[in-house]
């Protein structure tokens, strides 16, 4: 499957599913459905960012790679006088 989750994505998807995990297992109340709901979410989100793919971001063929990283510095040449080092 191709890659269509960037890293900056990935890890607000990790921080979001360890809170919603968090929430869930720290409440003292009964588990409601919601809260079921919202784990099952945090696993959503954890799986997709592990696998690094996600299936609702390829219906409007969506894609974070890249977003927000820095990118590599293209190797220009460098002349001094006749000599040139590309």
């Amino acid at each position: 499957m191709k890659k269509n989750i960037g890293n900056i994505d990935a890890v607000i998807r990790v921080d979001i599913a360890f809170i919603l995990a968090f929430i869930f297992y720290s409440s003292n109340e009964s588990k409601s459905i919601l809260m079921t709901i919202g784990l099952l979410f945090a696993g959503y989100l954890l799986a997709t960012a592990v696998f690094g793919t996600d299936p609702l971001y390829k219906l409007p063929k969506l894609s974070t790679v890249g977003i927000g990283e820095s990118k590599k510095p293209k190797n220009e040449c460098v002349c001094v006088g006749d000599n040139c080092d590309c």
